[in-house]
């Protein structure tokens, strides 16, 4: 996977998948955080983000994804779990087949990520701006899919951490 640390910074490429139905979208988090974030992982050597985004829900949900199109290029800064994080995600519209269980059911479902047990859930879109949600851009970003691929920049660390340039 795309992911390394140098100089006390933990750097991912990472591809996520949004799947709206309706005017629902849905969102996922281990089961022991208290905040959401779009399904999706980090990217392999050789793999596209689009493939990426695929293969993530097919291992986090076993329901077999198609990307339709890129959304968002975002490059976030954060802290997690006591790490400094620079993340380069490339968000994707993904369509599930409609009659799987996670499009036809209300959940939560289940998933994993190795070891790691994830709760699904579909949100309202008006619900979305309240929700503890990361990266922040997509508290409103979500409720208005962008018709051509966007950039965002997102600083979630504290003003001394940010690089001069």
């Amino acid at each position: 996977m795309l992911n390394f640390a140098r100089d006390g910074c933990c750097f991912t490429l990472r591809a996520a998948a949004v799947i709206v139905r309706e005017r629902q979208v849905l969102l996922h988090r281990m089961v022991d955080d208290n905040f959401w974030s779009l399904p999706g992982g980090r990217c392999e050597m050789l793999e596209t983000s689009a493939r990426c985004a695929e293969r993530e829900v097919q291992e986090e949900l076993g329901v077999p994804a198609s990307t339709q199109r890129p959304l968002w290029i975002a490059e976030t800064f954060f802290a997690h779990a006591g790490e400094t994080h620079h993340q380069l995600a490339l968000y994707h519209l993904v369509e599930l087949p409609s009659d799987c269980l996670v499009m036809s059911g209300q959940g939560p479902f289940s998933g994993s990520e190795g070891h790691l047990k994830l709760e699904f859930h579909w949100f309202d879109l008006c619900e979305v701006p309240e929700l503890e949600l990361y990266p922040r851009f997509l508290r409103s970003d979500l409720l208005k899919l962008p018709p051509t691929p966007e950039h965002r920049v997102e600083w979630d660390l504290p003003h001394q951490e940010r690089p001069t340039s």
